[in-house]
């Protein structure tokens, strides 16, 4: 029976991405429960728990285990539909639907539809004014997480009500929305917090589910990705669509009460699988929608598209009952193309050129290379007795000219005098360097043997003395030279890039006053100051830029007259011959001794260690503060400034004692990772990262999940901090990717630690020597005896990471999973002000990565304005607006790695 057109696969089966990174996601925060937990009373705290939007807290106090994986590969099974707020995946042969319907199925939350959703319509008030100052927040945005958890902490003595509209917008940032924890929220939706009844009846149900759809909307899931709101309820679909899945690896409560708990409420969650997409391939029994009239399939949204294609899987359904899927209902190709990481590309597109030359060839590429000379020197005689009466010489060599110097004839032969003719100066200046003949010695005669005296001479760029007297011409050989034998055709040219076309030196230029019989006489001139490119000469004569670069032939065609010749270069592979000017060699310094060396085959940059306490540049100061006065907040309270205004983040920066915040510090361990991989060669090793605030937080905030872990007789299988695969294979920090592995590229590690909010230390991990060292600037500002505590993570993970990554058991045995051993250096290191403290861990890292002692006079304190300075100026030339935008990889740290 046929039936309808249906949508198709999203990735062709088989091709789907496969989950090297977990998900990020911004809804499982457990500062903001504890904040939350502790600012409230039992009696509130239960009463929170009992409102419509308590299933969020119930939630989080659940437990549920996250499991990346199966979210992974749902998504990675979708059909491409143009429906932007419904979802189909294809499990095997049958589709399963994610929709409104499901999620309110899931959750229980209100999810009816209203007009102006996003905008509703929030009288601003005395009161609602009060209270956003009470949470430190601009009126004009909605409150951040981060917020929050800050307003949370200092709400002991606010009144009952302006504690609950707190926890309300606890639940509205950390679930509901869901976004980055510095990310303010839509100030229009937290608005409604100011009538507790209107916030708790809205449905927020609609608006998290509009937040996760859109966010999932066209997101590309090849590699790290990051989904905003409630992407747990993704899993717990899961567990409810395909019901065979959620009991074995869902872990179900038991639950006896009466109604029901929802769906949400009813699994425990699991990590995930290695093997995840064929348990879920596995599965034969799948739920494919929650069923109700067909008049209500498709919940009503104001900007919601019309898709044929996705409606006809229910029309289907409903209409040939009862109905079975096949896999013949399903196209198998996707309408994206297959991911190629760009190392498979570069294979790929070798594999094709090889196959093209061979399908010329028709023979091994090397074996032509040997076999071109022997088929030349074979067809060189005949062809040189048919072109011999129309060969017409130039004065170029200075050998007696063979039937096969058809126009020129230049030779790498050293000059033998005759007694007949002496050699010019012009003459004696013009030899190759190549010893291969190129394409073009039909047309120029050129040849490998050095000028000789030649019996009569043509007209040249340079005026010549007159010789005292001429040679007759000799006769002809009957036999030619090899070296002027025509070469069979070489492999394809190519055509030279713009960038280089100053490099070539020497070109062939078309004389009108010698065409004659159709004959066109070629001559190598210099080009005039009109014609492209231009040389230095000496002399008139062309010369090469620097010694050891690659001369290029420039070949035109005699019979389209040109303003310009084309350039061309041959393949590498092919031989070449070249033509170049003879001159009064000067005495200097090689290409690769001068500084930067920017020859177009090797590019080398040999610059010295830079200063990192260079003067301060008062005019980029200067421009700085102008740029500045463009931003719209410039004129607004700095307390009413808000995050993202570049001037607040400079006067932050600039300000003395000032605390930096994890944005100044993630700057300027981008400019120092920018500056090492564009100069690595200025730094004491070749062999470091450095890495920004979110190693060092997610590592510490996490750590006691690892402690709690069980190992395995191995003593591996311990549970590591998300994104700590990433940091050990150089995927993060995003910016400026290292892509390298700890121990097997990387034996040093530089990262600040933030302590607290309160002091910021800098820490150097080396891998080889297996300790970590401490650099405090204010060494009064901790408990000595605190700083075993501090440091217990970086001594057991660090290890732990080397050893579980470990390719091979040679390896693991090498690397070890013995404690690291750590200290805390006093002495010779300078110490800072109050606030400065940013700064100074900054420069530790910068000074020790350069090799460059801790001067006491560079370090003063009277110095640290000044180094200020110097940062906002790096920052603003080297990373332009970069530093302004926000750190993607925040939100890779949120929760275990599964």
């Amino acid at each position: 029976m046929d039936i309808p057109k249906l949508p198709r696969r999203l990735y062709t089966l088989g091709e789907e991405p496969e989950a090297h990174n977990s998900i990020s996601y911004h809804t499982d925060n457990k500062k903001l429960h504890t904040a939350l937990r502790e600012a409230l009373t039992d009696a509130e705290f239960e009463e929170l728990k009992e409102s419509r939007l308590g299933v969020f807290i119930k939630f989080k106090e659940q437990g549920f285990g996250w499991a990346s994986r199966l979210v992974h590969y749902l998504l990675s099974l979708k059909l491409d539909i143009k429906k932007k707020y419904e979802m189909w995946c294809l499990v095997g042969p049958e589709p399963a639907r994610f929709s409104l319907l499901e999620f309110e199925n899931i959750t229980g939350l209100n999810c009816e539809y209203i007009e102006d959703l996003e905008t509703p319509e929030c009288e601003v008030t005395p009161k609602m004014v009060s209270f956003w100052g009470m949470m430190g927040v601009h009126l004009e945005a909605g409150p951040t997480t981060d917020q929050i958890i800050a307003a949370l902490k200092r709400c002991g003595d606010w009144s009952k009500e302006d504690r609950k509209r707190l926890a309300y917008l606890s639940i509205f940032t950390g679930f509901i929305e869901g976004r980055k924890f510095s990310t303010a929220t839509r100030a229009t939706l937290a608005r409604l917090v100011m009538d507790l009844e209107r916030f708790e009846n809205y449905p927020w149900g609609r608006v998290a589910f509009k937040v996760l759809m859109d966010s999932l909307w066209n997101k590309d899931i090849t590699g790290c990705y990051t989904v905003d709101g409630f992407i747990q309820v993704l899993q717990v679909w899961a567990y409810t669509a395909i019901p065979g899945l959620g009991a074995s690896i869902g872990s179900p409560r038991e639950n006896s009460s009466l109604p029901p708990p929802p769906p949400i409420l009813a699994y425990d969650g699991s990590r995930g699988r290695r093997l995840m997409k064929a348990a879920i391939l596995s599965q034969t029994r799948v739920i494919n929608f929650v069923e109700k009239d067909i008049s209500e399939m498709w919940p009503k949204w104001d900007s919601e598209v019309e898709d044929v294609p996705a409606e006809n899987i229910i029309k289907v359904m409903y209409d040939r009952r009862p109905w079975k899927w096949t896999m013949d209902c399903w196209e198998v190709t996707g309408t994206k193309t297959k991911f190629v990481t760009p190392s498979k590309r570069a294979k790929e597109m070798v594999v094709v050129e090889v196959e093209e030359e061979e399908e010329d060839n028709q023979r091994p590429r090397k074996k032509a290379r040997k076999e071109a000379p022997k088929e030349a020197r074979k067809e060189a005689p005949k062809e040189a007795r048919e072109e011999a009466p129309q060969a017409k010489e130039t004065g170029v060599s200075n050998k007696q000219p063979t039937p096969q110097a058809k126009e020129t004839g230049v030779s790498n032969k050293q000059p033998t005098p005759t007694p007949q003719t002496q050699p010019t100066p012009q003459k004696d200046q013009n030899r190759g360097s190549n010893k291969q003949p190129t394409p073009q010695a039909k047309e120029t005669g050129v040849s490998n043997k050095q000028p000789t005296p030649t019996p009569q001479t043509q007209p040249t760029p340079q005026k010549a003395k007159p010789t005292p007297q001429k040679a007759k011409p000799t006769p002809q050989k009957k036999q030619p030279s090899p070296q002027t034998k025509q070469p069979s055709p070489l492999p394809k040219e190519r055509l030279l890039p713009e960038d280089t076309a100053d490099e070539a030196i020497s070109v062939y230029k078309i004389l009108p006053e010698d065409k004659a019989d159709g004959v066109t006489s070629k001559e190598i001139v210099p080009l005039t100051s009109t014609d492209q490119p231009s040389f230095a000469s000496n002399d008139q004569q062309p010369s090469f830029a620097s010694n050891d670069q690659q001369p290029s032939f420039a070949s035109t065609d005699p019979s389209v007259p040109v303003s310009e010749p084309s350039l061309v270069v041959l393949d590498k592979t092919a031989p070449t011959a070249s033509v170049r000017a003879r001159s009064e060699r000067t005495k200097k310094p090689a290409p690769t001794q001068i500084s930067p060396y920017t020859a177009e085959r090797k590019k080398l940059l040999r610059v010295g260690k830079y200063n990192p306490f260079p003067s301060l540049n008062s005019r980029k100061l200067k421009e700085l503060a102008d740029w500045l006065k463009t931003d719209p907040d410039y004129y607004t309270k700095l307390e009413d400034k808000p995050r993202t205004s570049p001037t607040w983040w400079y006067h932050k920066l600039r300000t003395p004692k000032a605390w930096l915040e994890d944005v100044h510090m993630d700057a300027w361990m981008n400019v120092l990772r920018q500056r090492y991989q564009e100069n690595p060669q200025a730094f004491r090793s070749e062999r470091m990262c450095f890495l920004d605030h979110n190693f060092s937080h997610s590592w510490r905030d996490q750590y006691l999940f690892f402690k709690a872990s069980a190992p395995d007789h191995k003593g591996l299988g311990r549970m590591l901090p998300s994104g700590a695969a990433l940091f050990y294979d150089g995927s993060m920090p995003s910016f400026c990717q290292s892509n390298k592995k700890w121990g097997e590229d990387i034996d040093d590690i530089y990262a600040p630690v933030n302590l607290n909010n309160k002091h910021w230390v800098a820490i150097w991990i080396s891998i080889p020597k297996r300790h970590i060292v401490v650099w405090d600037s204010i060494p009064s500002s901790s408990v000595p005896e605190a700083w075993d505590e501090i440091m217990e993570p970086f001594l057991e993970m660090v290890p732990y990471m080397l050893a579980e990554c470990a390719a091979t058991e040679e390896e693991r045995v090498k690397y070890g999973l013995e404690r690291y051993t750590y200290e805390r250096l006093l002495k010779d290191v300078p110490t800072a002000n109050n606030g400065d403290c940013g700064v100074y861990t900054l420069k530790y890292i910068e000074c020790h990565a350069l090799g460059v002692p801790f001067s006491a006079k560079d370090f003063a304190r009277s110095n640290a304005k000044t180094m200020r300075d110097n940062m906002a100026v790096v920052i603003w030339t080297e990373l332009v607006d970069q530093h302004l935008k926000d750190n993607e990889d925040g939100g890779m740290f949120v929760g275990m790695y599964d």
